[in-house]
């Protein structure tokens, strides 16, 4: 029998899932040894192209040709006057087919070549195929195909409709021409017109038509209520409220009183204001300002939640447990029972409610004089969102409230959280500029995008104040050696920073010292704006510590400060919680109330643990919002590394997925992590984090909540 590519993929198929050695295939041939170093070349040539893998000295067919037919062999059809080119070899290229029009896209120049229409028929969009540049007519670029190598899709989305008489798949990505037959002899009828998932059956081959099998959609397959419900399992997370919590919550006034001799200020008549997401239920921080002297003067105030939840309570052992709320993108875990979160202590406009303030005199540039924390009560009189208040200040007018009044307030808190910001970065807080996920919505609340989000001026603000709250309660804990959680971040490891050094010299970035938070801003600021500025953000941050809870004040490097609680969210935060009660017994009582350490290594833990749930959770939305793409062509940048690929983040929609190094098809390519690059073995050509690049989306890891992505080209 003769000895090619197709002859021994259809023993390969044959043999599926089972392997075959070299000598099988000879014998089952009927070859010699004399045929081994052919034989061995087609089987490197498939595995390089993934048609089959190696295991054992057994050759096996990859799970995605097992299902093809045959690998279709060069076209022998020529065209008149056409021939191929006698000087130029033959190259790998990509079939890319896009809003009527294909092309085949060579992975070694990026050039574009055209075939003819009856070769075309036989090509799905990404299918990796041989061709030969051609001479002849009117276009230089004209190509031959030699052969298919690999089809990437094997899954197609469209709609159910009749064609001929026959039960068929329109695809509903422009990236597809064909229409996909369905050989279900009882399909229901009420399907026509339905949305579908098929997986490819039969490619097309000459003028025979394609065909698929139904398979369930991904929304069945991945669904999005037990999926959650799976992902709080596996981190031990309970959203259930236990009895005796509500029992108590219920048993709470909601009426606010002072008490006989209680000694709150009454901040009543200041007009403080809530600034929140505009989906946002609880309320804990409500801030004022105004000029004074040459300087300013700003309240804090924090819902009083120490004053409903007593130690040892019931609602005070779920709420340790707990350790914080937990937000995903479409409801909420709340360390405290809602009563509470969403109505007695949260801060809602017009309500009386009990707080603690901290109460701050800045200096003109946003120095802190002097402060001092109290009880109080306060009365909110506008609740407004980031996106109100970021319009004002694009638009300069505000749609809400008492305008004008409120506006100057606005723009005073706005000037003010400014030089409390510049402060802080001149003493050394690291100012990164990453950006986070926004899930984009409807008028129906479905999801029809997700974008890049920086913060705004708004966060900004509140962020600032909050910054400024929290350390004047670090630093009065300290003064007065008050028992504490202290939030703590330790400084960068020597090492990490050596290596930073290193893969800034191979970009030609000279920084010989990056031993403090100013060094860092100098460089982040440098940078900003350049192609650099994804790298240097990105391999700074990953020599970063993790921020955690102790009992002993230990500085916190990326705020550049030596004393630093949380203190500004106890609805939320259980470590903030602790920080009222032990303030409030010593000034009610000069009592110190006893912190261990097992306590804030509780809360660091169960940090840690519902960040995990929540990006899983917005890995899952994501992963069912994107799969709706499959095959489609995105741009992205590498945005991270492991030994086997690269993790590529879209711009838009803004996610991240894996693409394996062995799907890059113009060289052989070494990952670096050490260096955050990767090294062509060939060219040398190297691609650090954030270099461009072109993919295709052509699966998903339901097990990870992961896209999968395929290399079609560097920009």
């Amino acid at each position: 029998m003769k000895l090619n590519q197709n002859s021994i993929f259809q023993l390969l198929k044959s043999a599926f899932p089972d392997g075959l050695s070299v000598k099988q295939i000879l014998s089952l041939l009927y070859l010699g040894a004399a045929k081994r170093t052919q034989l061995r070349k087609i089987l490197r040539q498939f595995g390089q192209l993934k048609v089959c893998h190696k295991s054992n000295n057994k050759y096996y067919l990859s799970s995605n040709f097992a299902q093809q037919d045959s690998l279709e062999p060069r076209s022998l059809n020529k065209k008149r006057g056409s021939k191929p080119s006698q000087t130029n070899a033959s190259q790998t290229g990509i079939w890319i087919y896009q809003n009527g029009k294909g092309y085949i896209q060579s992975v070694q120049t990026s050039e574009r070549f055209h075939l003819r229409n009856q070769q075309k028929t036989i090509l799905i969009h990404g299918d990796i195929i041989r061709f030969q540049k051609i001479k002849g007519g009117k276009s230089e670029n004209r190509a031959e195909l030699i052969e298919i190598v690999r089809r990437r899709i094997n899954k197609v989305h469209g709609i159910i409709s009749n064609k001929n008489k026959k039960a068929a798949l329109v695809p509903d990505s422009d990236h597809f021409y064909h229409h996909f037959i369905l050989p279900e002899n009882k399909l229901n009828q009420d399907r026509i017109g339905s949305l579908a998932w098929i997986e490819i059956k039969k490619y097309p081959q000459g003028n025979s038509q394609p065909y698929g099998k139904l398979i369930p959609s991904l929304e069945k397959v991945l669904n999005e209520t037990v999926e959650e419900q799976l992902i709080l399992n596996r981190y031990a997370l309970s959203n259930d409220s236990p009895e005796l919590t509500e029992n108590e919550s219920a048993s709470l006034p909601r009426q606010i009183r002072l008490k006989k001799n209680e000694n709150r200020t009454d901040l009543r008549d200041l007009p403080f204001i809530t600034i929140d997401g505009a989906d946002a239920r609880d309320f804990d921080d409500a801030i004022y300002a105004k000029k004074e002297g040459d300087g300013y003067r700003i309240w804090v105030s924090i819902a009083d939640v120490a004053d409903y939840v007593q130690a040892n309570t019931n609602i005070d052992k779920q709420a340790r447990i707990r350790g914080n709320s937990i937000y995903f993108p479409f409801r909420a875990i709340p360390m405290l029972p809602e009563r509470l979160s969403n109505d007695i202590c949260s801060l809602i406009k017009n309500k009386n409610r009990f707080t603690i303030t901290c109460e701050i005199l800045l200096d003109s540039r946003g120095g802190a004089l002097n402060f001092k924390i109290y009880e109080s009560i306060i009365r909110v009189s506008s609740r407004l969102t980031y996106e109100q208040v970021d319009q004002f200040f694009e638009i300069g007018h505000l749609k809400v409230g008492k305008k004008q009044k409120l506006e100057n307030e606005l723009l005073l808190y706005l000037k003010i959280s400014k030089l409390l910001r510049q402060k802080r970065l001149n003493r050394g807080m690291i100012d990164f500029n990453l950006p986070e996920s926004k899930f984009v919505f409807d008028e129906k609340k479905q999801l029809v995008n997700i974008v890049r989000h920086y913060q705004s001026a708004t966060q900004k603000l509140i962020e600032q104040f909050m910054l400024e709250a929290n350390e004047a309660v670090g630093r009065f804990c300290h003064q007065q050696q008050i028992p504490a959680i202290w939030r703590n971040h330790v400084d960068p490891v020597s090492s990490d920073i050596e290596q930073i050094k290193q893969v800034l010299w191979d970009k030609k970035i000279k920084k010989s010292n990056l031993s403090n938070g100013r060094n860092i801003n100098e460089l982040l600021s440098q940078y900003r704006d350049s192609d650099q500025a994804y790298l240097i953000d990105k391999i700074i941050l990953k020599t970063m510590s993790q921020a955690r809870y102790d009992v002993f004040p230990k500085k916190h490097f990326g705020l550049g400060t030596d004393y630093y609680c949380h203190f500004t969210s106890p609805i939320r935060r259980y470590s903030d919680l602790i920080v009222h009660r032990s303030i409030k017994a010593f000034q009610k009582t000069d009592r110190k109330i006893v912190i261990k350490q097992e306590l804030a290594d509780h809360l660091s833990s169960i940090e840690r643990i519902a960040v995990k749930a929540e990006r899983d959770v917005e890995k899952l939305k994501k992963l069912i919002f994107v799969y709706q793409q499959l095959g489609n062509i995105f741009t992205g940048v590498i945005s991270g590394l492991m030994n086997h690929g690269v993790f590529i983040t879209l711009s838009s929609p803004y996610l991240e997925g894996f693409m394996p190094i062995s799907s890059v098809l113009d060289d052989y390519y070494h990952v670096d992590q050490n260096r955050f690059l990767i090294q062509g073995k060939k060219s040398r050509k190297k691609f650090s984090l954030g270099h461009k690049v072109t993919v295709q989306l052509t699966q998903v890891d339901i097990i990870n909540f992961s896209p999968e992505f395929e290399w079609v080209s560097w920009e």
